[in-house]
């Protein structure tokens, strides 16, 4: 790999750092998170400008993204009271299957009228679309400020 690639590698890594830096100082003054931005940082850096080679970051996605579950799932070990944990799980648990099957049941009727398809892709939809990621909700439960109580029962310390 050529030295300038690499630089520009590096220029690329630090621009995206800063916007989202950036934006998660917007998201405390507005409420409003940074995923649009870096998503649309995305778009711009790859499909439209073409500053990013689109099948080299596809080769490497996968090890970006178990380093950055890894990294994020740590840091919510980190903070984790496993006795306040178990004294929440009856009451995450029935949230928990409570959440996810309202998400599966909305879903598949979306998916039943509105695009019209058969029962099972429908089923399948819901079941995609209704769960959460721990990727997601460590990082949002951190920013938002939910109560000490709540935390347990989103999966959070």
């Amino acid at each position: 790999m050529p030295a300038r690639d690499v630089a520009s590698i590096f220029i690329l890594v630090g621009f995206i750092i800063t916007v989202g830096w950036l934006g998660t100082l917007f998201f405390k003054r507005t409420g409003i998170p940074e995923i649009p931005f870096l998503v649309l940082l995305g778009v711009l850096a790859g499909p439209v400008f073409n500053l990013v080679d689109i099948q080299g970051v596809i080769a490497i996605a996968p090890i970006l993204a178990a380093l950055a579950i890894t990294v994020i799932l740590f840091d919510g070990g980190l903070n984790l009271n496993i006795y306040r944990v178990l004294e929440e799980s009856p009451r995450a648990t029935l949230l928990a299957v409570m959440s996810v099957s309202t998400g599966i049941v909305v879903s598949t009727l979306f998916g039943l009228y509105v695009p019209r398809w058969e029962f099972l892709p429908s089923l399948f939809f819901g079941a995609v679309v209704s769960g959460t990621s721990s990727a997601v909700v460590i990082p949002l439960v951190t920013r938002i400020g939910v109560s000490a109580r709540a935390q347990p029962r989103i999966g959070f310390h």
